[in-house]
């Protein structure tokens, strides 16, 4: 049973006859994703063991096989899953964070206004960005890079940021 479930990928659309199909990665380095086994689909309000073999790399990620499903058929029902682990599988950082320690964190900037709360991380290839949800409803970004970020303590982000509404 799973009881903190932590996204790590999710699978594309299936490929060939075999049952094979493809699989998006959300960890760093990406092929890291086939090195957590188990891991889950979520199916209605309940969480599938599954198991998820690594067949090849491409350019726009992996193709899997999952154990016991042999037909497109029957790896159809896994199309557009999101794959999950138990957060405990995840290595202790001795340094940075994981993404999903850092969302529903509050953002305030050095003069101590509240930017909003992070709802998501996005990778744009140079680093990453904080996704921060204003009261207002507006979005904002900020590169989650030292220049910017002062200090992740408690349920707080201390950001050198100025935003006007």
């Amino acid at each position: 049973m799973i009881t903190q479930p932590i996204e790590i990928g999710k699978f594309g659309r299936t490929h060939a006859l075999n049952g094979h199909i493809r699989v998006f990665s959300y960890t760093d380095p990406q092929e890291n994703i086939f090195t957590y086994q188990p891991c889950y689909i979520q199916q209605d309000d309940t969480f599938t063991l599954i198991s998820v073999k690594l067949i090849r790399a491409t350019k726009q990620g992996f193709i899997a096989s999952i154990k016991d499903i042999d037909t497109p058929e029957k790896a159809q029902k896994y199309v557009d899953k999101i794959i999950y682990i138990e957060k405990s599988m995840l290595p202790v950082l001795k340094q940075g964070y994981y993404w999903h320690d850092l969302v529903n964190k509050d953002v305030y900037n050095l003069s101590n206004k509240n930017l909003g709360i992070v709802t998501a991380l996005h990778d744009n290839g140079a680093h990453d960005l904080l996704l921060i949800k204003k009261g207002n409803g507006k979005l904002l970004y900020i590169p989650f890079i030292d220049q910017y970020i002062i200090k992740v303590e408690n349920n707080i982000i201390t950001v050198d940021w100025e935003y006007e509404d």
